[in-house]
């Protein structure tokens, strides 16, 4: 199968790859969307402490079973899933306190290579854990699942609710995800923070009520 196959700063190289082993009750999935991630681009750019190369990068995936493996529940080959890239472990310091964000072992249970390649391999307690089926929802849509939770996962830390005000600094993709959401929430004003005029229309047409430019105002 081909990857792309990160090798360093400002190195990243198409390369032909085996494809990655199924476990038991793990599955193998044909990926169809990968998002481009702000640590993707980071990691590109400048490298990362906790990516070695060479590495396949890419965590935001949706894609469609192709295989399934020995004893694997819930799932057939056909269906279309978004994936976690990996899971917390339940067990650790910060998991028993409910900071699974914090995992000590975050890392350890993962997607085999990265979305960034045709095939992945999704192991046991992703499979159990950190799949939902997609079916009806196109994947380009489908692999914003990822950002989406970690937004909601934001929102909830917050504890914003109804009647609420709520300023975003920035108004990229996670900002404008995090604003759609507090739409929902019933948020009473919502002020959006950005240098880029564009993103700032943007916001305001996704129903920012105040957008700011703090280099202009």
């Amino acid at each position: 199968m081909l990857c792309a196959v990160y090798h360093g700063p400002r190195k990243i190289r198409v390369e032909e790859r085996p494809e990655p082993i199924i476990e038991p009750g793990g599955m193998l999935i044909r990926v169809l969307a990968c998002g481009v991630c702000s640590t993707d681009v980071k990691t590109l750019l400048r490298g990362h402490p906790l990516i070695k190369p060479p590495a396949v990068l890419g965590h935001e995936v949706a894609g469609v079973v192709t295989r399934l493996g020995e004893s694997t529940k819930g799932f057939k080959v056909g269906d279309y899933v978004s994936v976690s890239p990996y899971i917390s472990c339940g067990s650790c310091y910060y998991c028993l306190r409910g900071e699974e964000t914090l995992c000590e072992n975050l890392f350890k249970v993962r997607i085999e290579p990265g979305g960034f390649s045709e095939y992945i391999s999704v192991p046991r307690k992703i499979v159990e854990k950190g799949c939902v089926k997609i079916n009806g929802i196109e994947p380009e849509y489908a692999c914003l699942t990822e950002p989406v939770a970690c937004c909601i996962h934001s929102l909830a830390k917050s504890n914003i609710g109804q009647g609420d005000s709520l300023v975003i600094i920035g108004s990229g993709i996670m900002g404008l995800i995090h604003l759609q959401l507090a739409k929902r929430l019933k948020t009473s004003k919502i002020i959006v923070v950005d240098l880029r005029e564009d993103r700032l229309k943007v916001a305001l047409n996704l129903g920012a009520d105040i957008a700011v430019n703090p280099s202009t105002e």
